[in-house]
């Protein structure tokens, strides 16, 4: 068989497998927890349906070993059906260790490694014909099997030991796929007519997912286009506006100039100055006409250029509604892995569960998905761990012996989704919850006898929490809430606790269904532009200077009939303020989680849509900036990461830059650079890198401008890319050292050309570092200009 061929057919099976696999272990778990006989038996039917069809499927590709191990297990549904055995621990273990060893079979790639695992199938076939012949009870001895050199294994491939069962010819190896001798088939099928039915309509396909977010990202990357589109719409409507002004004022004294014309006309036949007067009325009179041809053009451009911006505005709409609508996917996928999850984690616990999930059918955008997983499965720990009882325990409590886990979905309002997660166990205790964080020392005594109930239960994420009295691999660490909060905020989600003492807790996490793009608040401080998720966005205060009080260090002011912990966003970043400190300060309440903290800046620009691009490589550790996004016109704008700010602020690792009186005033002149690259990104990364840490940093576009800024302002460092238009790194760098005036001005190429003689040819220009983009570390950088300025 061709090979290729045969690749495909076993990546067909595998992914058809894998879902028959996961049906069986939930329908499994399921059973083991259902009492009802009617839904027993549906249940039972839908898992022996689907373990027979697991069969089919490996019978396709020839894999005749897994062919016998589903049939194995298939006869044990089948005594169950018939109530020749009865549902046991040990016999939904044995059934569950066998379908992970078809699964790990399956997911193997390497062959060899494949026939290594024959021995494993071949004794739970066995284990399975003891435990039936024994009617349903496990014997205290494992059967032995043959002992077999890896060469035999090589040699006989795939076959299954006949010693145990009925003789039959040597079986082919499973490599054998679709080609294989009908002589290996255990059962003689009687032949019947064979109807040929209507081809049926391919209505579906399988895309690679990276294929799709691929096209989503190229939809969400046009909102520039329509946002410039928007704005050149307005542009043209506003010198509209300019001419139509230019027109009433012509009106209003065009009788004037006619009064003039004819009195021009007199003088020019009584003085004969001749053409000079006649020309500059036809010009006048020129004027006019174009003016009021130019206004109809441009008034039919604007009008034309405002309906094809609404167009690209309801097409890109409507595009990016579909392609994430084909993103969307069902809580199911995710959630048909965690019964099987509960079941062993219980067991590994000592402790008894009925695990319930509904609303899985509930879709949500794929990325979302993707990022709950690790938040849920923290939590799904946690309830059987934290929450859920010892079965003595529930029993001495009056409660049934198997703890209750729900997971429910939920579809609330405002596109977004609730996910709760419920147990009946011991509830939490506030109280030992505030002495663990006082102890941990997270929180004050004084802090601690302020917080209600809800605050209190919040403390749980913070980092380093934990009321686990030992360190296990599934709790003790007191990083996972931390984590948990950290991921929904991250997603625009909130999370909240309910829970009773010895009744059992509740977490109830609301989620948005779709990644939208962000509606951004674009401000200014220390000179500079921002983003800053409008989500994250509380209000908008305006506070006088002494109004500002000091708690416990820190600069605050009254919000909502609390003391509001507030930065100044300039000092945050080290940019130059521009405030006054007779203004009243403008400050934004942001918020993360149930936590708020206020953030001053100088000016609001404006609120416009914006798409989050994530950071290159080497600037992903860039303190409080999460991404940048792209302007209307084509400015790279940074995007303020909230978590870090909070952070900061709660850590008293940064000032506020204020004082009684007014902002505080720079106590030495900071040292001047000149970034220059004619990329933008570039110039505005490593501009906000050297602005991070105090420096006056201005960017040039090229050597040629880099050159007249030089000669126009001192500076102390420069930092130049090679590769640019009109004058490149190489010749700039020779003029600075020929220059009398610059000749001492230290210069550092930060540049993607790596090989050996571009960096003679920089060090000969009189470079004084040379830096690789391929190998840049912000580190690096700072060390290197601290080193020379």
């Amino acid at each position: 068989m061709d090979e290729k061929l045969k690749k495909r057919l076993l990546q067909t099976f595998k992914l058809e497998a894998e879902e028959h696999l996961q049906n069986i272990r939930n329908g499994l778990v399921q059973l083991e927890n259902r009492t009802d006989s009617e839904e027993k038996i549906s249940l039972l039917e839908e898992i022996y349906r689907n373990a027979h069809s697991l069969k089919g499927a490996a019978r396709a590709v020839n894999l005749i070993d897994i062919v016998d191990l589903c049939q194995n297990v298939e006869n044990i549904f089948s005594a169950l059906k018939k109530q020749e055995i009865k549902e046991s621990e040990q016999m939904f273990d044995l059934v569950q260790n066998s379908l992970s060893v078809i699964e790990n079979f399956i997911e193997e790639e390497d062959e060899n490694a494949r026939i290594l695992m024959f021995d494993e199938i071949q004794r739970y076939q066995i284990l399975i014909d003891d435990f039936l012949e024994a009617g349903g009870k496990s014997k205290s001895v494992e059967p032995s099997i043959p002992e077999i050199s890896p060469t035999e294994k090589k040699e006989i491939g795939g076959k299954t030991i006949a010693e145990k069962r009925k003789p039959e010819p040597a079986k082919e190896s499973y490599s054998r796929i679709a080609d294989a001798p009908k002589a290996n088939i255990k059962k003689t099928v009687k032949k019947k007519p064979v109807k040929v039915k209507e081809l049926r309509t391919i209505d579906t396909v399988r895309v690679d997912i990276r294929k799709l977010e691929n096209v989503l990202l190229t939809t969400e990357e046009m909102i520039p286009v329509k946002l410039g589109f928007s704005n050149i719409s307005k542009e043209l409507a506003g010198l509209i506006l300019m001419i139509e002004e230019w027109k009433t004022k012509w009106r209003k004294n065009k009788l004037d100039f006619l009064a003039l014309k004819d009195n021009l006309e007199k003088i020019e036949e009584a003085f004969g100055f001749g053409v000079k007067i006649k020309k500059l009325i036809e010009f006048f009179d020129f004027n006019e006409m174009f003016a009021n041809d130019f206004y109809e053009i441009l008034n039919d451009i604007q009008m034309r250029t405002a309906t094809s911006s609404k167009q690209l505005s309801n097409i890109l709409f409507s595009l990016d509604s579909e392609i994430k609508n084909v993103l969307m996917l069902p809580f199911k996928i995710l959630t048909d892995q965690f019964p099987s999850m509960m079941r062993d984690i219980a067991r590994e616990l000592g402790k008894k569960i009925r695990f319930n999930v509904s609303g899985g059918e509930i879709e949500i955008d794929k990325r979302i998905l993707e990022e709950l997983k690790d938040p849920l499965v923290h939590l799904l720990r946690n309830a059987i761990d934290h929450g859920i009882e010892e079965p003595e325990e529930r029993i001495k409590a009056g409660k049934e012996e198997k703890g209750r886990i729900n997971l429910d979905f939920v579809q609330a309002g405002d596109g977004k989704v609730e996910i709760i997660i419920s147990d009946d166990g011991r509830g939490m205790n506030a109280e030992e919850i505030r002495r663990t964080a006082i102890d941990k020392g997270l929180i004050s005594e004084t802090e601690a006898e302020k917080l209600s109930e809800s605050e209190t239960l919040a403390l749980i994420f913070k980092s380093d929490f934990s009321t686990a009295k030992v360190v296990t691999e599934l709790s003790g660490r007191g990083l996972g809430m931390a984590i948990v909060r950290e991921k929904i905020n991250k997603l625009g989600g909130r999370i909240k606790i309910e829970t009773e003492k010895g009744k059992g807790s509740k977490f109830i996490l609301s989620i948005p269904l779709v990644l939208t793009t962000i509606r951004g608040l674009i401000v200014e401080s220390g000179g500079q532009t921002f983003a800053i998720n409008v989500v994250k966005i509380q209000a908008v205060i305006n506070r006088k200077l002494e109004e500002i009080k000091t708690v416990e260090n820190k600069e605050t002011v009254e919000y909502l009939g609390k003391r509001l912990s507030i930065v100044q966003l300039s000092s945050l970043l080290n940019l130059p303020s521009k405030s006054s400190g007779e203004e009243n300060l403008l400050i934004l309440v942001l918020s993360f989680g149930d936590e708020l903290v206020g953030v001053i800046i100088e000016k609001i620009i404006n609120e416009q849509e914006i798409l989050l691009k994530p950071l290159p490589v080497q600037f992903k550790k860039l303190a409080f900036i999460e991404g940048a996004t792209i302007s209307s016109q084509g400015e790279i704008i940074p995007v303020l990461n909230v978590n870090d700010i909070f952070k900061s602020l709660k850590s008293g690792a940064v000032a506020t830059g204020l004082q009684a009186g007014g902002i505080e005033e720079e106590e030495e002149a900071k040292k001047r650079i000149l970034v220059v690259d004619d990329s933008i990104t570039s110039r505005v990364l490593l501009s906000d890198i050297l602005l991070s840490v105090g420096y006056d940093v201005t960017s040039a576009s090229d050597g040629k401008e880099a050159w007249t800024e030089l000669n126009s302002n001192p500076y102390d460092l420069v930092v130049a890319d090679i590769e640019m238009p009109r004058m490149d790194g190489f010749e700039l760098t020779k003029k600075i050292r020929e220059s009398s005036e610059l000749s001492e001005l230290p210069v550092v190429l930060v540049t993607g050309l790596s090989k050996k003689e571009d960096k003679e040819k920089g060090i000969e220009a009189g470079a004084n570092a040379y830096i690789v983009k391929s190998d840049f570390k912000q580190g690096t950088l700072l060390d290197i200009i601290k080193k020379f300025v």
